[in-house]
């Protein structure tokens, strides 16, 4: 063979493994690169989410803490409330016990007064805590729901 065709090929193949090598380095910067934008990508979803899940569960402490003070405020009315219903209930016993020293009729008038009052007053007790714990769990329920 040619000493000129002999260079020729070693020369040939020096340049073609040269250019393979750097084309090699370069696909691999390349896919690098790739991976890392996406893991940079999924950090930053996984960060959305997390902010996402902290924004949710601050609403539902919020909610939460606002249905417990509503409760409270319901129980220190219906303390109020009962104060008032036993006030009312002094009242008609003492008109009672006045009435029964004068007329029959009005004792009568007055007892039936008594246990109507004190009936009306336990079941509109009884529907206002039903009332007020339902608005309270729809509160709730409202201001805990995703926006």
């Amino acid at each position: 063979m040619n000493l000129t065709l002999i260079a020729s090929l070693i020369s040939a193949a020096a340049a073609g493994l040269a250019g393979f090598g750097l084309a090699w380095r370069l696909q691999t910067a390349t896919i690098n690169d790739m991976k890392l934008e996406q893991a940079n990508e999924r950090i930053s979803l996984q960060r959305a989410a997390r902010a996402a899940i902290e924004r949710q569960q601050s609403a539902v402490s919020l909610a939460q803490a606002a249905a417990v003070q509503r409760r409270r405020d319901l129980d220190a009315v219906r303390r109020d409330s009962d104060t008032a219903i036993d006030g009312l209930r002094n009242a008609t016993a003492a008109a009672v016990r006045a009435a029964s020293a004068s007329l029959d009729a009005c004792l009568i008038g007055a007892n039936a007064l008594s246990v109507v009052s004190t009936q009306c007053s336990a079941e509109l007790t009884t529907l206002a805590g039903h009332c007020d714990g339902h608005v309270s769990d729809l509160k709730l329920i409202t201001e805990s729901w995703p926006n």
